[in-house]
């Protein structure tokens, strides 16, 4: 369940819009199986602020999701640039996953986001509209356990492995520049 519960958040939190969670759902929240709680004792629906503690990791994967959203403008951007620069990768059942480019100098740009439900890990070859190119060195932000801007490893190539019921966020090393949209390492 806490599998799915990272990959839920990591799906809302890097899609367009105004990302939504329930209060609670960062630490593990539960209502004990009551589907239609609102006439329900405050037992069921209050917030039990131990579990921040019990579910410490959870907690922490949703601030690091957060920090990245928030690092990355075109995960929120308001205009159509990212609807127009969003390259969805063809893949296997069970898997998304799509390259974003960047929009704001400083930032990556190009970000990857790959998600795998499936029982067993895939390589993910990113791909891109025609006539841009896939940066050839990533830096993981959020896999299945772990997010936050400190890069958590380094990849080379356009290729990624995203392992069972994984999250994979990438960003590209190169920034954008001021003005001329270009490339610095």
């Amino acid at each position: 369940r806490l599998a799915v519960n990272k990959m839920s958040a990591a799906i809302v939190l890097t899609s367009q819009g105004i990302p939504f969670f329930q209060a609670g759902e960062e630490f593990g929240r539960t209502k004990y199986g009551d589907h239609n709680s609102y006439r329900s004792p405050s037992q069921i629906n209050g917030l039990d602020w131990k579990r921040t503690i019990t579910f410490k990791e959870l907690l922490d994967y949703y601030k690091g999701l957060i920090q990245i959203r928030k690092s990355f403008s075109a995960f929120s951007e308001r205009t159509e640039h990212s609807a127009r620069n969003i390259y969805f990768t063809t893949l296997k059942e069970y898997q998304v996953a799509y390259t974003l480019e960047g929009s704001a100098e400083g930032e990556p740009t190009m970000a990857a986001v790959c998600f795998n439900a499936g029982p067993e890990s895939r390589d993910v070859k990113l791909a891109t509209w025609s006539g841009k190119t896939v940066p050839d060195c990533w830096e993981i932000v959020a896999n299945e356990a772990s997010a936050g801007l400190k890069p958590l490893s380094e990849v080379k190539g356009d290729t990624l492995k995203v392992f069972t019921r994984g999250v994979l966020i990438a960003f590209s090393k190169e920034k954008k520049t001021a003005k001329t949209g270009s490339k610095i390492s």
